[in-house]
């Protein structure tokens, strides 16, 4: 039920169950239909159709019914006894006990990022065409509620005007940057479309025609109740956000390009990285970390660079590459068939080294609608909706053919695609919220629930790597791609905490990305653009991958010929996104059982002593941060 805009979750299995076991699996199942009920569009994507009907609530009254009904699930937590508690089910306990301290924690900060809800890289104008993909269109009842989703879409775009008046009022807007295109897509993806032709339109077409079950009166009852909608309500709130933008909010943008800038600036970006990263690493750190991996990525490209024959810098180097029109493509329909390629015949075939299982869900690959960063990944479900790797097929004749091997082993497989089909299928005795990720609007943050962006992020990056033990760059100049995306992230650390704590300009940070990377200067100042948009965010990939192959390290000394490649990648995937901490905790726990397995069928007293010294040397040398 709704009161005064408020859900009220009613959660009947809150009475106390039997046995520890049982009140954990309560709460998580509460937990995640709390999380359905207030991110409708989520569950969708997640094949939940229970809220189809309905979009988030973007409001302070919305806000702090979820600071109140987290505190209730943290108060329920603490009420369960931890050591009663299986291994597994302790993951799902400390995990629970991450999420509810880090979005109470975040609650300080609601009157930041989460007043601006819109931006050139999400908003209420974004992603509808994948949304309408994974929605049910089957019976009368489906399109209903799909006109219900956008009566609420004007709803919440009412909603969205509204915080980020407040925004403008408390000095804490975005910088202009990560606003001044959300004008003009909305105008000529929204407002200039004929109804006829609207995304939102697009299911009362074809859709509706093979609904065989509804009448033709009921047909044309839908295709006029939409045509209505869209034109008289939908299209003048999108008329009004735009206007409001470009009038009020884009003069009243901030002036400094990072969050430093704002009232206690330093300190929100700090919450922000941690949010994105789950370390208490300091920007500072960071950003000597990054500086230190620029240098060492920096001559591994040098290496190939000299053995090409080339005197002289990375981006020279790079630059030179563009003299040959064979390094590019001509067309979209080029780009996406290269991508289509590597993905099918060059990754594929060569999974099965890697991985215990296959997940067995669908990817797809189609094209970004609008442009923006190379690429990006939504998630598939158990109900059939394949994962889908989005390429950025604008302006083909700008992009170097040698970072799409990288970029697609990032975001397909062994990458997102696999991690988040992995966590799906590898253990369905976990809580829905540990196989599914739950992630949801980035500039929130840190007032969100955590979607651990260093362990997905960080995968995605370490299965860049991989691609190296799969021999998947076929020549130099792949591996120059492949180093050029690595560095990439390595100079996201100094930049992101650059342009956010230590004065840094944009032109000062494109400058600096592009020098050790293969993009141009546009495609350069997107990316910027993006980290201007959310703070700590883009330092979380390098700092999970580090800390994935500094884990590797640790269990490849430990267990020497015991390791198993499949192994440890399926106690990294099969746990589902974590904290770091608790990564590292699941494959130390992994490497002690796995020696203490082996020391139990070891012949002999003296065995089994070898291996116990040899846990003790890696618990040592763990402290002494020497691997």
């Amino acid at each position: 039920m709704f009161l005064l805009g408020v859900y009220v979750v009613c959660l009947a299995s809150q009475v106390t169950a039997e046995s520890p076991r049982e009140r954990l699996k309560s709460l998580s199942n509460d937990y995640w239909t709390f999380r359905m009920k207030i991110e409708p569009s989520v569950a969708t994507f997640l094949g939940d159709y229970s809220f189809n009907g309905d979009l988030r609530n973007y409001t302070h009254a919305q806000f702090d019914a979820d600071k109140a009904q987290t505190e209730d699930f943290q108060r329920r937590l603490r009420a369960i006894t931890r050591r009663d508690l299986s291994r597994s089910d302790r993951v799902t306990y400390d995990l629970l006990q991450n999420i509810f301290k880090t979005f109470i924690d975040g609650y300080e900060w609601r009157r930041y990022g989460s007043l601006t809800p819109v931006n050139f890289l999400e908003g209420p104008h974004k992603h509808w065409g994948v949304l309408i993909d994974s929605t049910p269109f089957n019976t009368e009842t489906d399109f209903q509620d799909f006109l219900n989703r956008l009566k609420a879409l004007v709803r919440q775009i009412g909603e969205t005007i509204t915080l980020m008046k407040e925004a403008i009022r408390l000095g804490r807007t975005n910088h202009r940057a990560s606003m001044n295109r959300v004008p003009d897509e909305i105008t000529s993806q929204i407002i200039d479309v004929p109804t006829q032709n609207s995304t939102f339109f697009k299911p009362f077409q074809g859709r509706l025609n093979d609904a065989h079950n509804i009448s033709d009166a009921t047909k044309l009852r839908l295709r006029r109740d939409a045509e209505d909608i869209i034109g008289t309500m939908v299209v003048p709130a999108f008329r009004n956000l735009s206007d409001f933008i470009s009038q009020e909010y884009l003069p009243n943008t901030r002036q400094g390009y990072g969050v430093g800038s704002l009232d206690n600036g330093t300190a929100y970006y700090e919450a922000a990285l941690k949010f994105y990263i789950s370390t208490n690493q300091t920007p500072q750190e960071i950003h000597k970390q990054g500086l230190e991996e620029v240098e060492r990525i920096s001559a591994l490209m040098m290496e190939i660079i000299k053995e090409n024959g080339f005197n002289g810098t990375i981006r020279e180097y790079i630059l030179s590459l563009g003299q040959n029109p064979d390094f590019y493509f001509n067309t979209s329909e080029e780009l996406l068939a290269f991508v289509e390629d590597i993905v099918e015949n060059r990754i594929q075939p060569k999974l099965k080294d890697l991985f215990k299982i296959d997940p067995g869900i669908k990817l797809e690959i189609r094209p970004m609608p609008s442009n923006g960063p190379a690429a990006y990944y939504f998630n598939g479900n158990e109900a059939g909706k394949p994962g889908i790797y989005m390429v950025n097929l604008f302006n083909p004749k700008t992009k170097l053919k040698l970072g799409f091997m990288a970029l697609s082993l990032h975001e397909g497989n062994p990458g997102h695609h696999m991690q988040m089909s992995y966590a799906l299928v590898a253990n369905k005795d976990l809580p829905k919220f540990r196989r599914n990720p739950l992630i949801d609007v980035y500039s929130r943050a840190p007032f969100n629930f955590p979607f651990y962006t260093a362990y997905s992020e960080g995968w995605g990056l370490y299965a860049e790597y991989l691609g190296e033990e799969m021999g998947a760059y076929k020549d130099n100049n792949e591996m120059i791609g492949r180093y050029s995306y690595e560095i990439f992230r390595a100079v996201r650390l100094v930049v992101d905490t650059g342009l956010h704590v230590m004065g840094w300009s944009r032109d000062r940070a494109i400058q600096y990305l592009a020098n050790y990377t293969e993009m141009s200067l546009e495609a350069a100042a997107i990316e910027i653009d993006r980290y201007i948009t959310w703070p700590g965010q883009a330092c979380a990939y390098k700092i999970g991958e580090m800390k994935l192959k500094e884990l590797r390290r640790r269990a490849e000394k430990a267990l020497g010929s015991k390791f198993d490649i499949k192994e440890y990648h399926h106690q990294v995937l099969s746990i589902g996104a974590v904290p770091l901490h608790l990564l590292e905790q699941q494959i130390d726990d992994w490497i002690s059982a796995t020696v203490s397995s082996a020391a139990k069928t070891s012949p002999g007293v003296g065995g089994g002593i070898l291996l116990t010294f040899a846990v003790l040397g890696v618990f040592l040398l763990k402290q002494d941060n020497l691997i």
